[in-house]
Protein backbone atom coordinates (compact mmCIF):
# COMPACT_ATOMS: atom_id res chain seq x y z
CA UNK A 1 0.00 0.00 0.00
CA UNK A 2 2.63 2.23 0.46
CA UNK A 3 4.01 1.93 -3.00
CA UNK A 4 1.11 2.63 -4.28
CA UNK A 5 0.57 5.86 -2.46
CA UNK A 6 4.56 7.00 -3.01
CA UNK A 7 4.04 5.79 -6.68
CA UNK A 8 1.32 7.60 -7.07
CA UNK A 9 2.96 10.64 -5.26
CA UNK A 10 6.12 10.39 -6.93
CA UNK A 11 4.09 10.85 -10.62
CA UNK A 12 2.25 13.54 -9.80
CA UNK A 13 4.95 15.60 -8.50
CA UNK A 14 6.93 14.50 -11.24
CA UNK A 15 3.74 15.44 -13.41
CA UNK A 16 3.83 19.18 -11.47
CA UNK A 17 7.37 19.62 -11.77
CA UNK A 18 7.54 19.16 -15.10
CA UNK A 19 4.30 21.16 -16.47
CA UNK A 20 5.91 24.04 -14.50
CA UNK A 21 8.80 24.31 -16.85
CA UNK A 22 7.08 22.71 -20.00
CA UNK A 23 4.83 25.71 -20.72
CA UNK A 24 6.55 28.52 -21.57
CA UNK A 25 3.49 30.63 -23.11
CA UNK A 26 3.00 33.95 -21.24
CA UNK A 27 -1.06 33.45 -21.28
CA UNK A 28 -3.56 30.19 -21.43
CA UNK A 29 -6.94 30.53 -22.96
CA UNK A 30 -9.16 27.28 -21.57
CA UNK A 31 -13.12 27.26 -21.90
CA UNK A 32 -15.70 26.26 -24.69
CA UNK A 33 -15.36 27.52 -28.06
CA UNK A 34 -11.81 27.02 -28.61
CA UNK A 35 -11.87 25.71 -32.22
CA UNK A 36 -9.57 26.55 -35.39
CA UNK A 37 -11.86 29.77 -35.93
CA UNK A 38 -10.71 31.03 -32.73
CA UNK A 39 -7.28 29.60 -32.66
CA UNK A 40 -6.93 32.10 -36.01
CA UNK A 41 -8.42 35.40 -34.33
CA UNK A 42 -5.95 34.54 -31.41
CA UNK A 43 -3.16 34.65 -33.60
CA UNK A 44 -4.16 37.52 -35.81
CA UNK A 45 -5.00 39.44 -32.32
CA UNK A 46 -2.10 42.42 -31.78
CA UNK A 47 0.90 41.45 -29.76
CA UNK A 48 0.60 38.04 -30.35
CA UNK A 49 3.70 36.14 -31.24
CA UNK A 50 2.80 32.23 -30.95
CA UNK A 51 -0.38 30.65 -30.43
CA UNK A 52 -0.91 26.77 -30.52
CA UNK A 53 -4.25 24.96 -29.33
CA UNK A 54 -3.60 21.27 -27.79
CA UNK A 55 -6.11 18.80 -27.14
CA UNK A 56 -6.32 15.79 -25.58
CA UNK A 57 -5.94 12.49 -28.09
CA UNK A 58 -5.17 8.82 -27.60
CA UNK A 59 -4.15 6.55 -30.43
CA UNK A 60 -2.47 2.70 -30.75
CA UNK A 61 1.03 2.47 -31.52
CA UNK A 62 1.89 -0.50 -34.07
CA UNK A 63 4.63 -1.76 -32.36
CA UNK A 64 5.77 -3.39 -30.04
CA UNK A 65 1.62 -4.20 -29.79
CA UNK A 66 -1.36 -1.74 -30.19
CA UNK A 67 -1.10 -0.28 -26.97
CA UNK A 68 -3.32 3.29 -26.13
CA UNK A 69 -0.80 6.00 -25.97
CA UNK A 70 -1.98 9.01 -24.71
CA UNK A 71 -0.92 12.81 -25.92
CA UNK A 72 -2.07 16.01 -27.86
CA UNK A 73 -3.21 17.06 -30.73
CA UNK A 74 -1.62 20.57 -31.18
CA UNK A 75 -2.15 23.23 -33.95
CA UNK A 76 -0.66 26.56 -34.64
CA UNK A 77 2.64 27.40 -33.62
CA UNK A 78 5.59 27.71 -33.55
CA UNK A 79 5.50 25.47 -31.27
CA UNK A 80 8.71 26.00 -29.44
CA UNK A 81 8.07 29.74 -28.81
CA UNK A 82 4.90 28.05 -26.31
CA UNK A 83 6.29 24.83 -25.13
CA UNK A 84 9.23 23.59 -23.85
CA UNK A 85 9.29 19.81 -24.00
CA UNK A 86 13.00 19.00 -23.87
CA UNK A 87 13.68 18.23 -27.02
CA UNK A 88 16.60 15.66 -27.47
CA UNK A 89 16.84 14.75 -30.61
CA UNK A 90 14.65 16.58 -34.16
CA UNK A 91 12.80 19.55 -34.54
CA UNK A 92 9.51 20.58 -32.89
CA UNK A 93 8.98 24.27 -34.19
CA UNK A 94 5.67 22.66 -35.57
CA UNK A 95 4.06 19.68 -36.65
CA UNK A 96 2.87 19.12 -40.48
CA UNK A 97 0.69 16.55 -41.57
CA UNK A 98 2.86 13.24 -41.39
CA UNK A 99 4.49 13.80 -38.76
CA UNK A 100 4.49 12.69 -35.35
CA UNK A 101 7.10 13.57 -32.26
CA UNK A 102 7.13 11.13 -29.64
CA UNK A 103 8.54 11.18 -25.89
CA UNK A 104 12.03 9.50 -25.23
CA UNK A 105 10.32 6.34 -23.27
CA UNK A 106 7.86 6.06 -25.80
CA UNK A 107 10.43 6.17 -28.47
CA UNK A 108 12.45 3.53 -27.12
CA UNK A 109 9.49 1.24 -26.55
CA UNK A 110 8.56 1.69 -30.10
CA UNK A 111 12.69 1.08 -30.84
CA UNK A 112 12.31 4.42 -33.26
CA UNK A 113 14.45 7.53 -33.74
CA UNK A 114 14.27 11.36 -35.01
CA UNK A 115 13.23 10.58 -38.88
CA UNK A 116 12.23 6.92 -38.43
CA UNK A 117 8.75 5.75 -39.93
CA UNK A 118 5.81 4.66 -37.96
CA UNK A 119 2.10 3.77 -38.01
CA UNK A 120 -0.33 4.34 -35.11
CA UNK A 121 -3.86 4.19 -35.43
CA UNK A 122 -6.44 7.16 -34.83
CA UNK A 123 -9.30 6.80 -32.23
CA UNK A 124 -11.59 5.49 -35.28
CA UNK A 125 -8.98 2.86 -36.49
CA UNK A 126 -7.60 4.99 -39.08
CA UNK A 127 -3.65 4.52 -39.62
CA UNK A 128 -2.18 7.38 -39.67
CA UNK A 129 1.67 6.53 -41.09
CA UNK A 130 4.08 9.62 -40.33
CA UNK A 131 7.73 10.29 -40.02
CA UNK A 132 9.01 10.75 -35.98
CA UNK A 133 10.27 14.81 -36.50
CA UNK A 134 11.02 15.25 -32.74
CA UNK A 135 11.53 13.14 -29.51
CA UNK A 136 11.33 15.11 -26.33
CA UNK A 137 11.94 13.94 -22.67
CA UNK A 138 8.96 15.71 -20.73
CA UNK A 139 6.12 13.72 -21.33
CA UNK A 140 3.94 13.37 -17.80
CA UNK A 141 2.51 17.19 -18.39
CA UNK A 142 1.68 16.77 -22.32
CA UNK A 143 1.84 12.62 -22.91
CA UNK A 144 4.17 10.41 -24.98
CA UNK A 145 2.67 11.86 -28.49
CA UNK A 146 1.68 15.04 -30.62
CA UNK A 147 0.26 15.11 -34.06
CA UNK A 148 -0.61 17.82 -35.83
CA UNK A 149 -4.86 18.38 -35.04
CA UNK A 150 -5.06 18.76 -39.45
CA UNK A 151 -4.29 14.74 -39.24
CA UNK A 152 -6.45 14.06 -36.29
CA UNK A 153 -9.60 16.21 -37.27
CA UNK A 154 -12.75 14.17 -38.25
CA UNK A 155 -10.99 10.91 -36.88
CA UNK A 156 -12.21 11.53 -33.16
CA UNK A 157 -16.05 11.86 -33.57
CA UNK A 158 -16.42 15.14 -32.20
CA UNK A 159 -16.05 18.41 -33.94
CA UNK A 160 -12.61 19.71 -33.77
CA UNK A 161 -11.63 22.16 -30.65
CA UNK A 162 -9.17 22.53 -28.04
CA UNK A 163 -8.95 22.56 -24.37
CA UNK A 164 -6.63 24.86 -24.23
CA UNK A 165 -4.84 27.65 -26.33
CA UNK A 166 -1.06 29.23 -25.20
CA UNK A 167 -0.67 32.31 -26.03
CA UNK A 168 2.47 34.32 -25.93
CA UNK A 169 2.78 37.95 -26.61
CA UNK A 170 -0.42 39.98 -26.29
CA UNK A 171 -0.27 41.48 -23.29
CA UNK A 172 -2.73 40.10 -20.27
CA UNK A 173 -5.42 43.41 -21.03
CA UNK A 174 -5.75 42.60 -24.42
CA UNK A 175 -6.37 38.89 -24.18
CA UNK A 176 -8.80 39.82 -21.53
CA UNK A 177 -10.67 41.62 -24.15
CA UNK A 178 -10.40 39.48 -26.34
CA UNK A 179 -11.87 36.75 -24.15
CA UNK A 180 -14.57 39.35 -22.87
CA UNK A 181 -16.56 39.18 -26.16
CA UNK A 182 -16.12 35.46 -26.17
CA UNK A 183 -18.36 33.86 -22.66
CA UNK A 184 -16.74 30.91 -22.54
CA UNK A 185 -13.31 31.55 -22.24
CA UNK A 186 -11.28 32.21 -19.45
CA UNK A 187 -7.27 34.19 -19.45
CA UNK A 188 -5.01 32.53 -16.64
CA UNK A 189 -1.25 33.80 -16.44
CA UNK A 190 0.90 30.47 -16.90
CA UNK A 191 1.21 29.83 -13.01
CA UNK A 192 -2.07 30.12 -12.78
CA UNK A 193 -2.93 27.33 -15.10
CA UNK A 194 -0.53 24.91 -14.05
CA UNK A 195 -1.44 25.56 -10.47
CA UNK A 196 -5.29 24.92 -11.59
CA UNK A 197 -3.74 21.45 -13.37
CA UNK A 198 -2.16 20.62 -9.79
CA UNK A 199 -5.34 20.84 -8.39
CA UNK A 200 -7.19 19.32 -10.58
CA UNK A 201 -4.59 16.65 -10.47
CA UNK A 202 -4.98 16.32 -6.63
CA UNK A 203 -8.88 15.95 -6.93
CA UNK A 204 -8.46 12.79 -9.67
CA UNK A 205 -5.80 11.45 -7.21
CA UNK A 206 -8.48 11.34 -4.02
CA UNK A 207 -10.36 8.47 -5.18
CA UNK A 208 -7.23 6.27 -5.80
CA UNK A 209 -6.12 7.45 -1.80
CA UNK A 210 -9.69 6.89 -0.63
CA UNK A 211 -9.50 3.06 -2.35
CA UNK A 212 -6.19 2.96 -0.67
CA UNK A 213 -7.12 4.05 2.81
CA UNK A 214 -9.79 1.09 2.89
CA UNK A 215 -7.03 -1.21 2.40
CA UNK A 216 -5.15 0.24 5.02
CA UNK A 217 -8.34 -0.57 7.28
CA UNK A 218 -8.48 -3.82 5.99
CA UNK A 219 -4.95 -4.72 6.73
CA UNK A 220 -4.52 -2.60 9.99
CA UNK A 221 -7.60 -5.17 11.57
CA UNK A 222 -6.16 -8.21 10.32
CA UNK A 223 -2.35 -6.51 11.93
CA UNK A 224 -4.78 -6.22 15.34
CA UNK A 225 -6.13 -9.25 15.04
CA UNK A 226 -3.10 -11.22 14.08
CA UNK A 227 -0.97 -9.87 17.13
CA UNK A 228 -3.61 -9.83 19.69
CA UNK A 229 -4.24 -13.40 19.29
CA UNK A 230 -0.77 -14.08 19.49
CA UNK A 231 -0.45 -11.78 22.99
CA UNK A 232 -3.08 -14.12 24.19
CA UNK A 233 -1.76 -17.42 23.75
CA UNK A 234 1.51 -16.54 25.98
CA UNK A 235 -1.30 -16.39 29.25
CA UNK A 236 0.88 -20.07 30.45
CA UNK A 237 4.14 -18.08 29.94
CA UNK A 238 2.70 -15.37 32.02
CA UNK A 239 1.52 -17.81 34.67
CA UNK A 240 5.40 -19.47 34.53
CA UNK A 241 7.14 -15.46 35.05
CA UNK A 242 4.74 -15.32 37.78
CA UNK A 243 5.74 -18.15 39.67
CA UNK A 244 9.49 -17.71 39.42
CA UNK A 245 9.33 -14.24 40.79
CA UNK A 246 9.03 -11.57 37.66
CA UNK A 247 7.22 -8.41 38.52
CA UNK A 248 4.78 -6.66 36.34
CA UNK A 249 7.13 -4.40 35.20
CA UNK A 250 9.69 -6.56 34.28
CA UNK A 251 6.87 -9.16 31.51
CA UNK A 252 5.76 -5.41 30.65
CA UNK A 253 9.11 -4.30 29.64
CA UNK A 254 9.63 -7.70 27.45
CA UNK A 255 5.96 -7.24 25.96
CA UNK A 256 7.57 -3.61 25.07
CA UNK A 257 10.28 -4.98 23.19
CA UNK A 258 8.20 -7.01 21.23
CA UNK A 259 5.98 -4.35 20.08
CA UNK A 260 9.66 -2.48 19.10
CA UNK A 261 11.11 -5.64 17.51
CA UNK A 262 7.75 -6.24 15.45
CA UNK A 263 7.29 -2.31 14.33
CA UNK A 264 11.24 -2.17 13.13
CA UNK A 265 10.86 -5.77 11.59
CA UNK A 266 7.44 -4.99 9.86
CA UNK A 267 8.57 -1.58 8.96
CA UNK A 268 11.49 -2.69 7.49
CA UNK A 269 10.60 -5.59 5.98
CA UNK A 270 8.01 -3.77 4.25
CA UNK A 271 10.41 -0.98 2.68
CA UNK A 272 12.74 -3.73 1.84
CA UNK A 273 9.39 -5.52 -0.38
CA UNK A 274 8.15 -2.30 -1.26
CA UNK A 275 11.07 -0.51 -2.38
CA UNK A 276 11.43 -2.85 -5.26
CA UNK A 277 8.41 -2.29 -6.73
CA UNK A 278 8.12 1.87 -6.28
CA UNK A 279 12.18 2.32 -7.83
CA UNK A 280 10.71 0.23 -11.03
CA UNK A 281 6.69 2.06 -11.06
CA UNK A 282 8.62 5.29 -10.95
CA UNK A 283 11.87 4.52 -13.45
CA UNK A 284 8.64 3.54 -15.48
CA UNK A 285 6.44 6.47 -15.35
CA UNK A 286 8.93 9.37 -14.73
CA UNK A 287 12.70 8.37 -16.24
CA UNK A 288 14.39 8.80 -12.50
CA UNK A 289 15.69 6.30 -10.22
CA UNK A 290 14.78 8.41 -7.22
CA UNK A 291 11.09 8.38 -6.38
CA UNK A 292 9.66 11.39 -4.11
CA UNK A 293 8.43 10.21 -0.71
CA UNK A 294 6.75 13.28 1.60
CA UNK A 295 8.08 13.38 4.90
CA UNK A 296 4.43 14.08 6.46
CA UNK A 297 2.61 10.75 5.20
CA UNK A 298 6.20 8.74 5.29
CA UNK A 299 6.39 9.29 9.63
CA UNK A 300 2.39 8.97 9.65
CA UNK A 301 2.58 5.40 8.03
CA UNK A 302 5.59 4.00 10.46
CA UNK A 303 3.57 5.42 13.16
CA UNK A 304 0.57 4.36 12.98
CA UNK A 305 2.47 0.56 12.48
CA UNK A 306 3.56 1.30 15.67
CA UNK A 307 0.84 2.43 17.36
CA UNK A 308 -1.48 -0.43 16.05
CA UNK A 309 1.35 -2.75 17.04
CA UNK A 310 1.80 -1.36 20.56
CA UNK A 311 -2.30 -1.35 20.88
CA UNK A 312 -2.91 -5.13 19.62
CA UNK A 313 -0.14 -6.48 22.32
CA UNK A 314 0.05 -4.17 25.05
CA UNK A 315 -3.52 -3.85 25.95
CA UNK A 316 -4.44 -7.79 25.96
CA UNK A 317 -1.03 -7.75 27.73
CA UNK A 318 -2.70 -5.76 30.69
CA UNK A 319 -6.00 -7.37 30.54
CA UNK A 320 -3.90 -10.70 31.27
CA UNK A 321 -1.79 -9.14 34.23
CA UNK A 322 -4.75 -8.11 36.18
CA UNK A 323 -6.16 -11.58 35.97
CA UNK A 324 -2.64 -13.08 36.82
CA UNK A 325 -2.15 -12.88 40.63
CA UNK A 326 1.05 -14.58 40.41
CA UNK A 327 2.50 -11.77 38.51
CA UNK A 328 4.24 -9.42 41.83
CA UNK A 329 3.46 -5.84 41.52
CA UNK A 330 6.56 -3.66 40.31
Amino acid sequence: MGSVYFADASIAHATSVQAGSTVTADRVISGTGLGPAALRQIQAWPGVRAAAGVAPVSVAAADPDLEQVYGEAVAGGPLDRVLDLGVTAGSLSGLRPGQIAVSSMEAAAMGVHAGSRVTVYLPDGTPYRATVSAVYARSLASGDVLLPEAAVAGHTGTPPAFAQILVSGGGPGALAGLAAGHPGWHVAGRAAANAAAARAAAQNGFANNLILGVVAALAAVALLNTLAVATLERRRMLRLLGRVGATRGQVAAAFGWHVLFVTVTGVAAGVAAGAVTLVAVVRAATGTWVPFIPLAPAAGLVLAVAVLAGAAVMIPFYVMSRREPALAPG
